[in-house]
């Protein structure tokens, strides 16, 4: 007897151009989330995990997180089953170049390119006293910003490093939050980072970054930033009543002690890293995109902090010493009493788009509640009804989390809201 074999429907092969590209470095995670979109605002997102992305390289799902890198097409998602993404710089101007199959069998090649600008001046620009953000140790990265001294411009370099001093070429920039700022009465523009370079030296006080900077305005702006390193000159006793504690260390081996003020305007987040919940931590353990201190309503630029965290009879005793920029050091005292710590399990779950702007789609067996927390640890939205779509609209564009809790345990993952 024979056997039947069936004809197959065809599938299609599809030559799009696209019309945008945009690539966001998360050092946290080690990966460039890099977004092609064409005119109708259909998307391809690849997740790719590396420190940089070097011209003429070619990028394939395997070095890609797979739940970040899918299509979004005609508002449905496509997961891709093959991969392939190069960037590539020459004579002055930009190429991508991408290829996906996706899930349903039809192949997608993408291209795109953009001729970058081209400096027509150099101007000058310092920022005396800049801030220094220090995540070398924890994250591989570090941030200097600053206004001018008449408030007119300010500038933010973001270089990926695991220490302060050092000479700098564009790869090594972080772009997204690399560009400057210039105020006047009637609004204020934006220059972002095309290329550019950076020395940054030690001095007795603290550090001086120099750069030269090309912008997408096709300004060269010569950029000297100097950092003072703060000296506490007094210290502030803050005893936090209202305590949470998250264990994170099934999903990416940390803990956050979170305490508020009872009139909510005193906020400390501590989100560290270790192989325990107990012992002694610094700020470089911290996840500084979970980590804050708010006095009175104020978001501190914390310089250092030394935290320490002993266990007690019925929890955990946090308690750290903050110094700040503006020379104060925080003892900051959080006393945690279990009642239940909020434990995050691979639960499996499906978010997207991301990065959204609107509706946010969330799939997963038996959900019973959705929850996106800020940088702050606060629940910004809740949903416990539609239990597979969140609004995220009404957002701040940033970076959040989804905490998605199922029958089947709690997932925590990074969302984008633009």
């Amino acid at each position: 007897m024979s056997s039947v074999v069936f004809a197959q429907a065809p599938k299609t092969t599809y030559n799009l151009t696209m019309t945008s590209y945009n690539a966001e470095y998360y050092a946290a995670d080690n990966d460039w989330y890099c977004v092609l979109m064409d005119e109708d605002s259909n998307g391809f997102a690849f997740d790719i995990v590396a420190n940089q992305i070097v011209s003429g390289t070619t990028y394939t799902l395997n070095d890609m997180i797979i739940d970040y890198s899918y299509a979004y097409l005609n508002n449905v998602r496509n997961d891709y089953t093959a991969a392939s993404f190069t960037y590539t710089v020459s004579n002055g101007t930009e190429y991508v170049a991408a290829t996906v199959t996706l899930d349903n069998g039809d192949i997608y090649n993408l291209s795109y390119s953009r001729v970058l600008p081209v400096a027509n001046d150099t101007i000058d620009v310092t920022i005396p006293a800049a801030t220094l953000n220090d995540y070398t140790t924890s994250n591989g990265v570090y941030q200097m910003l600053g206004y001018t001294a008449d408030q007119s411009n300010y500038a933010t370099i973001v270089i990926n490093s695991n220490q302060v001093v050092g000479t700098y070429t564009t790869s090594d920039f972080n772009p997204q939050y690399t560009w400057l700022a210039h105020m006047t009465a009637i609004d204020t523009t934006y220059s972002d980072l095309e290329s550019g370079n950076a020395t940054v030296m030690a001095t007795a006080t603290g550090y001086t970054l120099e750069a030269y900077l090309l912008c997408n305005d096709n300004h060269c702006y010569h950029l000297t930033m100097i950092y003072t390193a703060p000296m506490a000159t007094d210290t502030v006793d803050i005893v936090l009543p209202q305590v949470r504690f998250n264990d994170y260390s099934e999903y990416d081996g940390s803990y956050q002690f979170i305490g508020n003020s009872a009139d909510s305007t005193t906020m400390a987040s501590f989100n560290y890293f270790g192989a325990q919940v107990t012992g002694s931590f610094t700020w470089n353990d911290c996840d500084p995109t979970y980590s804050a201190l708010v006095i009175n309503s104020t978001t501190m630029s914390v310089a250092s902090a030394d935290i320490f965290v002993t266990a007690t009879a019925n929890g955990y005793n946090c308690e750290a010493y903050v110094l700040c920029t503006d020379n104060v050091c925080y003892h900051i005292t959080m006393n945690y009493v279990e009642s239940g710590i909020n434990t995050v399990s691979n639960a499996q779950v499906s978010v997207y788009p991301n990065p959204a702007t609107d509706m946010l789609h969330v799939e997963a067996n038996g959900i019973t509640r959705i929850d996106v927390i800020d940088l702050a640890g606060r629940i910004v939205l809740s949903n416990t009804q539609a239990l597979n779509t969140v609004n995220v609209s009404g957002l701040a564009n940033g970076v959040y989390m989804l905490r998605t809790t199922t029958t089947e345990g709690v997932n925590v993952q990074k969302i984008v809201k633009k």
